[in-house]
């Protein structure tokens, strides 16, 4: 599940989406949009949960509690070892 982490279910599913509402954008905090398609443009994520810390503000993949980066189950890109960006972005 992308919402709580934890396995056998979906977000769709997620006994905790009512604790947090799916669909949020995280960058105005609309729930009439979700951040891909927010007008407001930029990196910060001020209405994101982190869901590696549980801090407010920003995402797990720039948690400074997060050693695996984007890559949740290990690993990293296979051109330069950087666990901040995907291989198609190196």
């Amino acid at each position: 599940c992308f919402l709580c982490r934890e396995k056998g279910h979906s977000v769709k599913n997620c006994p905790k989406s009512v604790e947090t509402p799916v669909g949020v954008c995280y960058r105005c905090g609309s729930g009439d949009h979700t951040t891909k398609d927010c007008k407001k443009k930029g990196n910060s994520f001020s209405f994101a949960t982190c869901f590696v810390c549980g801090g407010q503000g920003h995402l797990a993949s720039a948690c400074q509690k997060n050693e695996k980066g984007l890559y949740p189950n290990g690993g990293s890109c296979k051109y330069c070892g950087s666990t901040q960006h995907l291989v198609k972005d190196c």
